[in-house]
C-alpha cells in the first residue's frame, strides 16, 4: 500500500514562500508591461492610455532609451544637455509632423550625447539630428559618464544585458514607478517630461530671485560661469575630435541630415574670471570646422554639414544682470540655460520658420572656415560694446562677488 507523502513543516513554509514570490514576480511583470513607466520595454502591452503620465526623471538617460525604442519612428532628434532637454520643444507646430523627439538630458555632455546618437541609430533612421555642442566640451577632458544614470542605462554598452533588462520588467525601482505613474493617472496629473521627451519648465523655475541664484553660481565657481576653453588656440580634446568625425561620417554614410549647434552661454560667461582685457575670441569653433570640412571631405557628393554658432556677444546674450530686487534676465534662466523662447528662435532660424521677434532675425549664424574672419572681427566689436555698455558694471558686479568669494 502506497502512502501519501508528508512533507515537513519547513518544507511546506519554503514552497509556500517561493509560490508566493513566483506570484509578487508575475504581478509585477504584468503591471510593469502593461505601465512601462520608462518605455523601455516596448511590449505589445504596453497602454497608450498611460503615455501622458509616465515620468522618466528618477532614471532619465533610460527613459530616453525607452523613447527610442518604443517610438514608431523618430524622423528628427534633438540631442543635447539640459539646454536642449528644457528649450528644444519636439511638438512645436512649426515642426508639422509628429516624429520629432527630444533624446536630451541634464548633465548629458560630449561622450553621453554620442551614445546617444549611436543608440538611436540602432533602432531608427532619422531624416535629420540637432546635435546640441556646449561650450568648452569639446576641448575639455570633462566627461559626465560617471555622474548620472549612464552607466544603468543601455546607452553603456549598447547591447543586450540580462540582468539589466530583468530589471527593467521585474525590478522593484521599475515597478515603484509604474505604481506612481497608475497615481498620476488617477489624478490626472502631468509628469514633468512630455511624451516626446521634453522637460517642461514648472514654476519655479520663473520665481525663484535670480540675482540670488546668479550670485550662487558665482560663489560656488560653478562650471558653467567659469568656462575652461577661453584661451585662443584651442584644440580639441583627441579622443572627442575621433568621435565627432565618427558622428560627421557616419550621417554622411547613412543619409541623415546632421546639424551641429554651437550653444550659447550668457556672455559674462565669456570673459576671463579676472576681468582682465584684452578680449580672447574663442577658437574652438574653428577647430570643429576644421575637423567637420576634413570629414565632410569624404563625400564631395553629398552636402557639408552646417554648423550653426550662437556664442558671443549678441543682444540675447548680453542681457543685463538682475541686480534689483525682482528683476530677471529676459533670454536666460541662469548663465547657461536661456529660455524656451530662444530655443524656439534657435530651431527657427536653422530650419527656415518665421522668426517671431525683431531682435531674433539675426540671432546666430552658420559658420564656415570662410565666414570665420567676420565672425570674429563682429566678436570683438560687439564685446567691447557690451563692456562700454551695461556690460561693464555686470563685470564689476561679478568681480566682486568673486573677491568675496575668496576671502572666505
Amino acid at each position: 500500500m502506497s502512502h501519501p507523502i508528508r512533507r515537513a513543516p519547513a518544507t511546506r513554509y519554503a514552497v509556500a514562500l517561493l509560490t508566493c514570490l513566483l506570484g509578487i514576480l508575475l504581478l509585477s511583470l504584468a503591471i510593469n508591461l502593461v505601465v512601462d513607466p520608462f518605455r523601455i520595454l516596448a511590449s505589445p502591452l504596453q497602454s497608450s492610455k498611460l503615455d501622458a503620465y509616465r515620468e522618466i526623471e528618477s532614471q532619465l538617460r533610460t527613459g530616453k532609451c525607452g523613447l527610442i525604442r518604443s517610438a514608431e519612428h523618430i524622423g528628427i532628434a534633438l540631442i543635447g544637455s539640459s539646454r536642449v532637454m528644457t528649450a528644444w520643444d519636439p511638438d512645436l507646430p512649426d515642426w508639422q509632423r509628429n516624429d520629432v523627439y527630444n533624446l536630451a538630458a541634464s548633465g548629458s555632455f560630449f561622450y553621453e550625447n554620442v551614445a546617444v546618437f549611436d543608440e538611436l541609430l540602432r533602432h531608427h533612421q532619422p531624416e535629420a539630428v540637432f546635435f546640441g555642442i556646449d561650450p568648452g566640451d569639446l576641448t575639455s577632458d570633462f566627461d559626465t559618464r560617471r555622474l548620472a544614470d549612464f552607466a544603468s542605462s543601455p546607452l553603456a554598452d549598447g547591447g543586450f544585458d540580462l540582468e539589466r533588462e530583468l530589471r527593467y520588467a521585474v525590478g522593484i525601482s521599475t515597478l515603484t514607478e509604474s505604481l506612481r505613474t497608475l497615481r498620476r493617472a488617477s489624478r490626472h496629473e502631468s509628469p514633468k517630461f512630455t511624451p516626446r521627451g521634453l522637460h517642461r519648465l514648472g514654476p519655479e523655475w520663473f520665481s525663484t530671485d535670480q540675482r540670488q541664484l546668479l550670485a550662487a553660481l558665482l560663489n560656488r565657481r560653478r562650471p558653467q560661469a567659469f568656462p575652461e576653453s577661453l584661451e585662443s588656440g584651442a584644440r580639441l580634446l583627441p579622443d572627442k575630435a575621433r568621435l565627432l568625425h565618427h558622428l560627421v561620417e557616419t550621417s554622411h554614410q547613412r543619409g541623415i541630415r546632421l546639424i551641429l549647434v554651437l550653444h550659447p552661454s550668457h556672455f559674462l560667461t565669456r570673459l576671463p574670471p579676472s576681468g582682465a582685457t584684452p578680449i580672447t575670441v574663442p577658437r574652438e569653433n574653428e577647430a570643429i570646422l576644421q575637423l567637420v570640412r576634413h570629414a565632410d571631405g569624404k563625400f564631395p557628393q553629398q552636402l557639408p554639414t552646417p554648423v550653426w554658432d550662437f556664442q558671443g556677444p549678441l543682444a540675447w546674450n548680453c542681457d543685463p544682470m538682475p541686480l534689483g530686487a525682482g528683476e530677471r534676465m529676459e533670454h536666460w534662466l541662469d548663465f547657461g540655460h536661456y529660455t524656451p523662447e530662444v530655443g524656439r528662435t534657435i530651431l527657427a532660424r536653422i530650419s527656415g520658420w518665421p522668426i517671431l521677434s525683431a531682435e531674433g532675425q539675426n540671432y546666430g549664424t552658420p559658420l564656415t572656415l570662410a565666414s570665420l574672419p567676420v565672425w570674429r572681427e563682429n566678436y570683438l566689436r560687439d564685446a567691447q560694446s557690451y563692456l562700454d555698455g551695461p556690460g561693464g558694471r555686470d563685470l564689476a558686479w561679478r568681480q566682486s562677488l568673486l573677491h568675496a568669494a575668496a576671502r572666505h
